[in-house]
This record gives C-alpha cells, sequence and structure tokens, in this order.
C-alpha cells in the first residue's frame, strides 16, 4: 500500500512552497510576468482532460453545457495568457558558444502553447479576427505565443457566445487528441514513481529508529564565482562524504535534497535530513550540521590547491535553517519529531515536503536554475568526451537527490 496517494491536492501544496520560495529568494521580484496561480490552474486543467470521455463541452445549435469540473478553472485565464514559460539562450562552456532551448514547466504545459499558437494562426483566424490579435510584434521575448485576448471571456461564463464555445470545443479537442499528448503523459508518469520511490525511501529512513528528527538546512556559497560550476558539485558531494567522520553526524539515518536558487539566483542546495532520536536535541544536531559546513568543512577545502581561494577572495560558506514544508501549519517548524509509526504525519510529510523536493523542478523549473544545471552537465561531459551533439540533445541533469539505506 502507498504511503501517499498522488491527487491534485500535492500539486497545489507544490506549488504553494513554490510560491513562498521563489519570493523569498527574490526570484520572481524580476519575473513579473511570471503567475503560478495561473501556471497551476493549466497544469490541473491539463489533468482534467485525462479522466474526461467525449467533448469537453456539450453544444447545441443555441446553447451549450460545461461540465462540473469548468467551474474550478473559470475564467481560464491560461487560455488569454502568455506565463513566458519558453526561452532560448545562449551558454558559453570552455570559450565555446552553446544554443540551448528551455521550457519552464511541463511537456505537455509546452504542448499546450504549441497547439494553441497553431490553433489560433490557422483555423477560425478570419471569423474571429477581432477577438483574435497576434501578438508576435507587441513582445519582445525571443520566443512568442500567439494568445487569446482577455475580452474573449465575459464576466459570467454561462455569457460566453455558442460560436466561442464552440471554437474553445475545438482547440480543447485539437490539444487532447494530439499524438503527443498521451506520450508526454508518460513524463507525468514517470515524476510521479520518482515520488513514489523517494517517499518509500523516507519510509524507510524511518523504520530504521523508533523516533527521529526532520529538518531542512539550505546550504550556500558566497562568492562562488570564483569556481567552475561543478566544482559546487563537488563541493557538495565531498561535503557528504567528509561528515561521515565527524562526531555523531555520521549516525544520520538518510536524507533528501535538491538543486535550488538562492538570493540573486546564485546555486545552492537544499537538504532534509533524518536522523535518529539517540538522545541529542534536534538542535544539536542541526547546529552541528552548520557549523560543520561553515566553518569546519569551509577549513578543509580552502587549503586545497584545485581552488585557490585567497585572502582576499569573498568566499563564504553559510547554512540557513528552513521550516520541513511552508505549505501545512504543522510542517513550519525548524524540526519535528516523529516516531516511526506515525503514519498520519509521515504520510502529511510526503504530501508537502517530499513531494516539493522530488517534483517541483517538473512543474516548474526557472530558466537560470535550468542554465546552472546544463552547464555544469556540459561540463562532465566535455570531460568525459561524449559527442558533442548528445550533449546537447541531453535532458536537464538530475536536479534530485537522496541518499542510500545502510547495508544489512
Amino acid at each position: 500500500m502507498s504511503l501517499v496517494y498522488f491527487s491534485d491536492k500535492i500539486i497545489k501544496n507544490i506549488f504553494h512552497n513554490l510560491g513562498i520560495d521563489l519570493n523569498r529568494s527574490g526570484f520572481l521580484k524580476h519575473r513579473d510576468e511570471l503567475n503560478l496561480g495561473i501556471l497551476l490552474e493549466l497544469i490541473l486543467f491539463i489533468r482534467s482532460l485525462d479522466k474526461m470521455k467525449g467533448h469537453y463541452f456539450l453544444i447545441t445549435w443555441n446553447k451549450f453545457y460545461f461540465p462540473v469540473s469548468a467551474y474550478k478553472f473559470y475564467p481560464f485565464k491560461f487560455l488569454s495568457n502568455d506565463l513566458g514559460l519558453k526561452n532560448t539562450r545562449r551558454m558559453h562552456i570552455d570559450n565555446a558558444e552553446y544554443k540551448v532551448n528551455l521550457f519552464e514547466s511541463t511537456s505537455r504545459v509546452e504542448l499546450y502553447y504549441e497547439v494553441l499558437d497553431l490553433h489560433i494562426k490557422n483555423e477560425k483566424l478570419v471569423r474571429l479576427h477581432e477577438q483574435l490579435r497576434p501578438t508576435l510584434n507587441e513582445r519582445s521575448k525571443p520566443t512568442q505565443f500567439n494568445v487569446l485576448p482577455a475580452n474573449f471571456f465575459p464576466d459570467v461564463f454561462s455569457d460566453m457566445s455558442v460560436e466561442n464555445i464552440a471554437y474553445m470545443d475545438e482547440f480543447i479537442e485539437k490539444f487532447r487528441n494530439h499524438e503527443e499528448f498521451i506520450k508526454r503523459k508518460n513524463e507525468e508518469n514517470k515524476a510521479v514513481k520518482k515520488f513514489h520511490e523517494y517517499c518509500q525511501y523516507f519510509n524507510n529512513v524511518m523504520n530504521l529508529s523508533a523516533r527521529s528528527f526532520i529538518f531542512t538546512i539550505e546550504f550556500l556559497m558566497h562568492g562562488q564565482q570564483k569556481l567552475y560550476d561543478d566544482s559546487f558539485i563537488n563541493l557538495k558531494k565531498d561535503f557528504m562524504n567528509a561528515m561521515r567522520g565527524y562526531r555523531q553526524l555520521a549516525q544520520i539515518s538518510g536524507y533528501l535534497g535538491f538543486w535550488d536558487l538562492a538570493e540573486d539566483n546564485k546555486l545552492c542546495f537544499r537538504m532534509m535530513f533524518i536522523v535518529p532520536d539517540i538522545g541529542i536535541e534536534a538542535e544539536e544536531w542541526i547546529e552541528d550540521i552548520c557549523y560543520y559546513w561553515e566553518n569546519v568543512y569551509f577549513d578543509k577545502i580552502r587549503e586545497e590547491k584545485k581552488y585557490q581561494f585567497t585572502g582576499t577572495d569573498a568566499i563564504r560558506f553559510e547554512a540557513v535553517e528552513l521550516p520541513v514544508a511552508w505549505s501545512h501549519k504543522k510542517l513550519i517548524s525548524h524540526f519535528l519529531a516523529v516516531g516511526k509509526n506515525n503514519q498520519n504525519m509521515k504520510r502529511l510529510i510526503c504530501e508537502h515536503a517530499v513531494a516539493y523536493i522530488v517534483l517541483s523542478e517538473f512543474f516548474y523549473c526557472p530558466f537560470e536554475l535550468q542554465l546552472y544545471l546544463k552547464s555544469i552537465k556540459m561540463i562532465s561531459e566535455e570531460q568525459s568526451e561524449v559527442d558533442q551533439v548528445l550533449r546537447l540533445e541531453g535532458k536537464r541533469m538530475y536536479r534530485v537527490f537522496r541518499g542510500s539505506l545502510p547495508k544489512k
């Protein structure tokens, strides 16, 4: 029996955490065009299409009917908004320039905009000339979509004309019947499968002790421009290995983590730790881990020649305590004490914290973070002498990571 059932509620939890995190890091301050609420509605709308048989709307010559689920999505803001989720960037790696195409949300959201763009340009355009207007020349973004104007929708959904409803229904059918629609659904299935695997890992780690402490720490590096991008990846890996030899930190039961953006879009990583209750207070665990990152480990690596730190470099390591999850009042605490038989709390942590760690990238991953991860991947593949075509066509670098269970 699965610890948690994947549902629309979990997606909403993820977006709740996303909104707070992106605001906390200042990321949304320069991304005014991004509306996570509209993106959330679009993702839930696409999911609702999987559950429907036949046309979305029932239409007669002078009247129409819509499913109950349509009430949740009115006024279909996502139909009249280009969220700016697509971009093409150029990257410089080892003095070579690479062109990369990036999309910030799911593959089916990307398909939605592709079909919407084609539908508006190629069908009904003459008949709906006054209601549909291309925005290609009105925007300065590298990639644009033609979108429905906001006045396409009346204040009350039931006041919409039968003609416009028929147009919407035709677009929805074209989108749902696209050959890529089901294929891209499989991408979501893979993401959900990974989520369940991480929930199972979390449950297995919790079962190692009668009671465990759970807490989250964000690890930052100020002055990271001094390093090659892939050096930070190595630092994280070496840090986790080195901790095992430091006092009681060797007794950490497990962890789940992911790469993220901190203030000013600097790369950082965040980890949710699970540690056994062995008579050491949770605050002491947190203090020891933070101290090790900021002082012991920092002093250790700054002496290594490959990093070439000097006394004048503005290099500093910082560790910040964060709530286990922002999206539930029981998880906002900086640490939790949870018994291995407390199924309700473990389920809650999976629905909010584990889901966010594993699936936040799938539903929304900023261009800037993708560029970091893609550049790291390209550097590592160049070091492995991988063919250039394979490098450019490869997937994003694996953003999420976790520990392994102790060997029996």
